[in-house]
């Protein structure tokens, strides 16, 4: 870099405008909030899904050493907790402490037990998936229910007839379309249903039965529409996929073009490998 530089206000050489380096204390208090805040978030996340969602790198294993380093130092600090979880690994939970620092006082200290933790492990990692690689913005039922997110359960409940498992929100696009396309371009919202265990038709069913309400905005605060409603599922899994598309014909047989409702389901095949990493998803619409 040259020592001097020409002006271009007056035509004389004078020193290069240096940006002031952003101190490492500001930085490492920058990655801790993150780091709170999702747990805030979620609940309860492994040192990957925290990562993926606070540490992004070129190389994977560069921000798991980043997370995995944060989370010792602030378990230290007894402000996050290390806990067991249902899958024979280290998941991570916030302290009384921890919650204090991010205004999440409900919810810490949870536990990743219990035949739900998958449930929830599966549908956090791949709202992480979609905001981190595909620029959604996305809410589990955790940041819902406690006050995380800018509607609330019950303005879903009352809107979709029932409170998913997350929701993920996309902005709209050109402000000046008019007609038709200005439906299209309005901010969307998709509903997320997880499913890791046999489900009765009827149950399935239910969850169809959120896309009656397609257009509707779930709150007065939030411009987004209901767009759509996401499926996901274990890949190995696949007889869910045969279930919900039986369901879905049983439900909508008999309207002239049922297809156009199928094209609003999204089919999300989790590829999940060893104590439950998560290796990337496969999405296709439900095709009946």
């Amino acid at each position: 870099m040259p020592l001097f530089k020409k002006s271009d206000t007056v035509g004389l050489l004078c020193r290069p405008t240096v940006k002031a380096a952003v101190p490492a204390a500001a930085i490492s208090r920058e990655n801790t909030m993150r780091t709170l805040g999702a747990l805030a978030d979620f609940g309860v996340l492994k040192s990957e899904s925290i990562a993926a969602l606070c540490f992004p790198a070129p190389r994977y294993s560069q921000g798991l050493l980043m997370a995995q380093r944060k989370l010792k130092n602030l378990a230290a600090s007894k402000l996050v907790i290390p806990r067991l979880d249902a899958h024979g690994t280290r998941s991570w939970v916030l302290s009384t402490a921890g919650a204090a620092l991010v205004d999440a006082h409900d919810g810490c200290e949870l536990s990743p037990g219990g035949s739900t933790y998958s449930h929830h492990f599966l549908g956090a990692r791949y709202l992480i998936f979609k905001q981190v690689c595909q620029g959604y913005t996305c809410y589990s039922e955790h940041a819902f229910t406690h006050n995380r997110a800018p509607f609330r359960a019950s303005d879903l409940l009352a809107t979709l007839g029932k409170v998913p498992d997350g929701i993920l929100l996309l902005p709209g696009g050109n402000p000046r379309a008019t007609g038709a396309s200005a439906t299209q371009q309005k901010p969307q919202l998709f509903a997320l249903e997880t499913e890791i265990a046999i489900k009765a038709e009827h149950q399935i069913s239910k969850q169809l039965s959120m896309l009656a309400h397609l257009g509707k905005q779930v709150s007065r605060d939030l411009p987004h529409v209901f767009a759509g409603l996401i499926i996901l599922f274990p890949a190995d899994l696949e007889w869910h996929a045969a279930r919900l598309k039986r369901a879905a014909e049983n439900r909508w047989g008999q309207l002239a073009a049922p297809q156009a409702l199928a094209d609003r389901v999204v089919l999300a095949r989790a590829q999940v490998g060893d104590g439950w990493a998560f290796k990337g998803v496969q999405e296709t619409k439900l095709n009946l």
